[in-house]
């Protein structure tokens, strides 16, 4: 099975990235809850930074709405598995930093991440999907289904949180390099992925 050239430079950026994390120095994470936002509104305490999540929530909610209403051939299936994804990721992301924000720790930081991890990895699966090819996306996706709650595992038994690092900036690289060297392939759902990073 032959490789695309946009095929090919996806997988060397991804076992660039994955050699990165497995063959790179440990990096130590400064302790994230001291940045914790320390005011109530009401009884409910850290309030700014739970209350941060309920646009994820709204977006997430929304797209979900929107992608049960578009038919084929407007959005074939694999788009549209990893567009539920990737919105059911901005649901639970919501929901995991919610919990580590109202009492900040390391288990609810890893319960946040785990969540994040899945957002990451269908909007990149999209991402490649739509631009490089559907087989691509399938791979990447899975892939990194596997490989986010990894890393966080990693960091959470570790301390190490350069896996975790690379998963969430270097795939952030990886978006800004295919959108700036691939076009959208025919029936590619228009995604506005600036507002992808914004968030």
């Amino acid at each position: 099975m032959s490789l695309s050239r946009s095929e090919t430079g996806l997988l060397l950026a991804c076992l660039a990235l994955l050699l990165s994390a497995l063959l790179g120095p440990p990096v130590l994470q400064a302790n994230a809850h001291d940045f914790a936002d320390v005011r109530m509104l009401g009884a409910l305490p850290h309030a700014r930074d739970v209350l941060s999540n309920l646009p994820f929530a709204l977006a997430g909610a929304c797209g979900l709405f929107f992608v049960a209403r578009v038919r084929p051939p407007l959005l074939d299936s694999p788009q549209r598995a990893w567009a539920c994804l990737f919105f059911g990721g901005l649901l639970l992301t919501a929901a995991g930093s919610s919990w580590y924000h109202i009492a900040p720790d390391d288990f609810g930081l890893a319960v946040d991440r785990g969540a994040m991890g899945v957002a990451f990895a269908a909007f990149l699966a999209l991402l490649a999907t739509g631009r490089v090819s559907p087989r691509s996306g399938t791979a990447l996706g899975s892939t990194l289904l596997a490989l986010a709650p990894a890393s966080v595992l990693v960091w959470f038994h570790t301390g190490n949180v350069l896996p975790w690092a690379l998963l969430q900036f270097g795939g952030m690289a990886l978006l800004l390099w295919v959108l700036a060297t691939t076009r959208p392939l025919p029936g590619a759902l228009p995604v506005r992925w600036s507002l992808v990073l914004l968030t």
